[in-house]
């Protein structure tokens, strides 16, 4: 699985189609990747995800419960 943020500029959301095609060259069949709409690195909620500006980012920090949800759902089958 390969997420990254819409916003994220530590690791370029433009080059996720790059990664899963080279996984997918490298012979792995099961790749899924995704770019998150509207959050940064840390799949938080941000406006546009420069990380200097972390501390100030509205309570509650947390990871988005949607990105939580992709990846238990991405997780669950591949666990059994």
């Amino acid at each position: 699985m390969i997420l990254t943020g819409e916003r994220d500029q530590q690791a370029a959301p433009e080059q996720v189609a790059e990664q899963a095609a080279a996984f997918r060259k490298g012979g792995n069949r099961d790749v899924t990747a995704r770019v998150v709409p509207n959050v940064n690195h840390l799949f938080v909620q941000d406006s546009d995800g420069f990380p200097g500006g972390y501390a100030k980012l509205a309570p509650p920090f947390a990871v988005r419960r949607d990105v939580v949800g992709m990846i238990a759902d991405w997780l669950a089958p591949r666990l059994r």
